[in-house]
């Protein structure tokens, strides 16, 4: 199992360089936060390292209030619509606040 972000559009095993480049470049760091939640250790088992990631994944999962982040399998590919619309839906956001914003500045 492997966990990334909608808007990230390369392959976390395909693509890794450029994975882990949009990863890092938009402040995800998604390795480092995984790496943060399992603790892992030199002495964990094989096992035990795959249980460890696994649960990290779900947390992330289970707090990630801005919907950014899903799993897939290592062979699943890309969803380049997933991308857009998750792209789509962030500006539409944006676009939202900044018109709440407004409307308070206006009264």
């Amino acid at each position: 199992m492997l966990i990334t972000t909608f808007d990230n559009p390369y392959h976390p095993i395909e693509e890794f360089d450029k994975w882990y480049a949009f990863d890092l470049n938009h402040g995800y760091d998604t390795l480092g936060y995984i790496a943060r939640l399992a603790d892992f250790s030199l002495n964990d088992s094989e096992e035990v390292h795959d249980y460890k990631e696994e649960k990290a994944m779900n947390q992330i999962l289970e707090n990630d209030f801005l919907a950014l982040y899903y799993k897939m399998n290592d062979d699943d590919p890309i969803d380049l619509n997933k991308v857009k619309m998750y792209e789509e839906s962030q500006k539409k956001l944006i676009e939202e606040s900044n018109n709440k914003k407004e409307n308070k500045e206006e009264k």
